[in-house]
């Protein structure tokens, strides 16, 4: 958005009255009271009484001089901004995906996105007077619905109005429509939940896989789903979460010896860990230099044949083909860089 609505400046003091930089003019009753308050008296100036705006400046526009925006037209202007901002949506009116709000949504949607005028004598087919966003003998929702039907003429409008709705799961109820954006036009199954369903949908499911009833726990491994399980009968334990009473117990927990090991290998390690300043200050190392070998083209070709088949513990590939066929090329790729190197480097000295 370029334009934003700001309050207008007017003065407070009769020594402000001529300051160019306010958006009004002051009146005869509105000199008075500055006067007065001047004098002591506690006075507030009244807007399209006491002043009157003018009819715009440098960077900002007051809004036209029309019956349906005399209740503002004095209070507010519209200031244009060095650099377009997207509108945020904080603190306003938005669309409540609830059975019986429809209207109320598609009303907020129209307001927001659907161009629309405060004068009636500039109002158009796609530009319609404020008041008349709706037909009288039409719902909100049938209103949106019809614009949203083909009759949104600028595509990239079309795509804000379509963001907007996938964000807040706005949806019309409507099934039978034939919109282009299906999606966006019907609405979510409602979820139906039954008492006596209420234990099952409560419980935690475990994830990952569950092995085959004919793999006992000694085949499964520490797969995903064997330790989700461990762990969620663990914190049952902890809890004491049994489903069979509704008495409510104090938590245990024991700390198993592991963790025990764990805290006592991390405090020897802190206690070896060098602060920054004991670093900064340690004595400087006398320079060294290491000699290290640059592989060639042949030396990678051996390594790469060696990956082709080498295997782990297990027995199976370490590289599959896909993975043999990445390294290979980030190898050619190596190979081709150091061939370049050393024509270059040779090229060098012959001239030299």
């Amino acid at each position: 958005m370029h334009w934003e609505p700001k309050h207008v400046s007017y003065p407070l003091t009769a020594k402000d009255i001529s300051n160019p930089l306010h958006h009004v003019v002051v009146t005869v009753s509105g000199i008075e009271k500055l006067r007065k308050k001047s004098g002591g008296l506690d006075l507030e100036l009244v807007a399209g009484v006491d002043y009157t705006v003018k009819l715009g400046g440098l960077g900002w526009r007051a809004f036209p001089d029309v019956p349906s925006t005399q209740h503002f037209r004095h209070t507010w202007i519209l200031v244009r901004r060095h650099r377009a901002r997207t509108p945020s949506f904080a603190g306003s009116p938005l669309p409540k995906h609830t059975p019986g709000q429809e209207n109320r949504s598609a009303a907020i949607v129209m307001s927001y996105f659907h161009p629309w005028t405060l004068r009636a004598t500039d109002a158009e087919e796609h530009v319609p007077f404020a008041g008349q966003l709706r037909k009288s003998q039409e719902s909100w929702q049938e209103a949106l619905r019809t614009w949203l039907d083909g009759n949104i003429v600028c595509e990239e409008a079309r795509r804000y109005v379509a963001n907007f709705l996938s964000v807040h799961r706005l949806r019309s109820s409507d099934n039978d429509s034939e919109a282009g954006n299906s999606d966006d036009l019907i609405s979510d199954e409602e979820l139906v939940l039954p008492a006596d369903a209420l234990d099952e949908a409560l419980a935690t499911r475990i994830g990952g896989r569950a092995p085959k009833a004919s793999v006992d726990d000694a085949e499964a491994g520490d797969g995903h789903y064997a330790n989700s399980r461990v762990a969620v009968q663990q914190c049952q334990d902890i809890w004491k979460s049994d489903n069979s009473d509704n008495v409510q117990q104090p938590p245990t927990f024991v700390v198993p010896g592991t963790v025990d090991a764990a805290l006592a290998s991390a405090r020897a390690s802190q206690k070896q860990a060098s602060s920054f300043t004991e670093t900064v200050q340690r004595a400087e190392h006398a320079p060294s230099l290491n000699r290290t070998s640059r592989a060639t083209p042949a030396t990678v070709r051996v390594w790469l044949a060696a990956l082709r088949v080498r295997k782990n513990k297990e027995g199976h590939p370490v590289a599959n083909p896909g993975q043999f066929q990445a390294v290979t090329e980030v190898a050619e790729q190596s190979i081709t860089r150091t061939q370049s190197d050393v024509g270059i480097w040779g090229a060098s000295a012959g001239r030299r």
